[in-house]
């Protein structure tokens, strides 16, 4: 768990000098001052120290991150980071994401794209700021909703308990109604807070989060391994895991906001969900410890259907469609085991992950 340094606390003469202000008449004796001393320890008296802006290190992996990727940048800059503390991480990109990143003066290192992993390529980015002491992670699609986002992500950590945060996405202005309920029910307007034993509660939802726009405290993040190198996707919720088996809390941020969201067709929703299945299908330990995530999938559509129903109604059917590729790319996911490579490239979504 957080440990803290002798510098985080008031010191035991500040204490002594505190009190014998209120109390002129009658200064404290040695004992009583350290008595005072033990009572405020365990007291909001005294508080850790906080983490600021500066103890931050933002990293964004990019491929071909295109003209929305200026929009990142000016929202990075604005939010009073130093350009130094974001690193890109870029696949070889083809149009000018390298250009724009070193322009910004962030720091940019490259790996091949047939070496992409979600979680070994985070994880070997994070080999390129050791002196974080908070590792934020962004997609190169979102971009920060106001200046204090990432503030208010790290903010999170104020909490010595807290191991790990993520933020809330909202969906873009020219989102449809099938694309904005997505976010608004995933990502809802009140923060909440998760530790291993929800997982009897709430079984998946405990250690649902997203690398999109989330936040790592460095001493738990290393401690519990890193990410995953081996896993398709789901780096993020794997950690949350650890995070969690270690007694640390996750935390949902809903002051923290980027805007992120996506208008998928009936292809790209069955590539997702495949790679969903075969996630869930070669990390077992997670299955047997959380559960399942068919009742939340349940609870989504019900959702979504009454969510329709009054602001689009139109859009129904194609919701269905959706929740048909869904349930076709994850069942086709589970099952990747017994399926030919040939197919699971015409599935996947993470083509470099197979090959």
């Amino acid at each position: 768990m957080a440990s803290h340094t002798s510098s985080s606390w008031k010191s035991l003469d500040a204490l002594l000098k505190e009190e014998q202000e209120k109390n002129l008449a009658s200064p404290l004796s040695e004992d009583q001052a350290l008595e005072t001393f033990a009572t405020a320890m365990d007291s909001e008296h005294i508080r850790p120290h906080r983490l600021h802006l500066q103890d931050v290190a933002v990293i964004i992996p990019t491929y071909n991150a295109g003209a929305d990727f200026e929009l990142l940048r000016d929202s990075l800059i604005a939010s009073g980071l130093e350009a130094r503390q974001v690193l890109v991480l870029d696949s070889e990109s083809k149009d000018k994401t390298r250009e724009i990143a070193t322009a910004a003066g962030f720091r940019v290192e490259s790996i091949s794209p047939r070496n992409f992993r979600h979680g070994k390529s985070r994880q070997f980015a994070t080999s390129f700021v050791p002196q974080a002491k908070i590792l934020v992670f962004m997609t190169q699609d979102a971009m920060l909703a106001n200046v204090d986002a990432i503030r208010n992500l790290v903010s999170s950590f104020d909490d010595p308990a807290v191991g790990a945060a993520f933020g809330r996405q909202l969906p873009r202005e020219v989102a449809g109604a099938i694309e904005r309920h997505g976010r608004l029910f995933n990502y809802p307007d009140v923060s909440y807070v998760h530790v291993y034993e929800d997982r009897k509660r709430v079984g998946f939802r405990a250690i649902f989060f997203s690398n999109s726009f989330s936040a790592y405290r460095r001493d738990a993040f290393d401690a519990a391994g890193g990410f995953d190198p081996e896993v398709i996707i789901g780096e993020d919720s794997t950690m949350a895991a650890k995070m969690q088996a270690n007694g640390w809390k996750t935390v949902y941020c809903s002051e923290a906001k980027v805007v992120h969201s996506h208008n998928f067709n009936f292809s790209q929703t069955v590539s997702r969900y495949f790679d969903t299945g075969v996630y869930h299908a070669r990390k077992p330990e997670l299955m047997e410890t959380y559960g399942g995530a068919g009742g939340e999938g349940r609870k989504f559509v019900i959702s979504e259907f009454n969510y329709l129903r009054k602001h689009d109604p139109l859009a129904i059917p194609r919701a269905a469609m959706l929740t048909v590729a869904k349930y076709l790319g994850y069942k086709l996911g589970r099952m990747e085991a017994h399926l030919p490579l040939s197919l699971k490239l015409k599935l996947t979504g993470q083509r470099s992950y197979w090959t």
